[in-house]
């Protein structure tokens, strides 16, 4: 999905990962009124999930764009997080953004989620999320032979891929 190009520069902001969570809405809060028009929210292993970062920025703010970078591939079910990112796409339409990646291997290594093949996980993960994000917007608008129930996607969020490792960075490109 390509998005056009907006005439100024969007600025984001990236939330401490250590920040503590009683100071999360005043921080994005402070993002927004300083005219960033991005906060991201990072999901560090044994600090904060993305998902409840990010939902409680969408809630407490009425501007801002909010990304999640990144989401774990091997950490995160594919069917759960394309339930989680459809539920806030369809509570705030057009102010999610997510990032996927393979996840930190000292980390997946400590929880016990350490894929053989990162970067086949990456690929087939992106694949299936975009499917299954596809198939609840289809639902949706009552064109789908899927008997999900009261699916809240209405719009399609931008799903991003991410990576620190060269081979991963050009095998992902085509994603964009």
């Amino acid at each position: 999905m390509h998005r056009p190009v907006p005439d100024t520069p969007m600025l984001g902001v990236l939330v401490p990962p250590h920040i503590p969570p009683r100071q999360l809405v005043s921080y994005a809060q402070q993002a927004e009124q300083l005219g960033f028009s991005e906060v991201w929210v990072a999901e560090d292993c044994f600090l904060h999930g993305a998902f409840a970062q990010a939902a409680t920025i969408l809630a407490s703010t009425t501007s801002v764009q909010v990304g999640m970078g990144i989401i774990p591939a091997a950490a995160r079910n594919v069917a759960f997080a394309a339930m989680e990112i459809a539920t806030l796409a369809g509570l705030h339409p057009g102010r999610i953004a997510v990032g996927v990646g393979h996840g930190m291997p000292g980390w997946l290594d400590q929880v016990g989620a350490r894929p053989s093949s990162p970067l086949t996980l990456l690929d087939e993960y992106i694949q299936a999320l975009r499917r299954l994000l596809a198939l609840l917007r289809e639902h949706a608008r009552g064109h789908s032979l899927l008997q999900l129930r009261d699916p809240l996607l209405q719009v399609r969020p931008a799903v991003q891929s991410f990576s620190n490792d060269q081979c991963h960075a050009r095998s992902i490109a085509h994603y964009k």
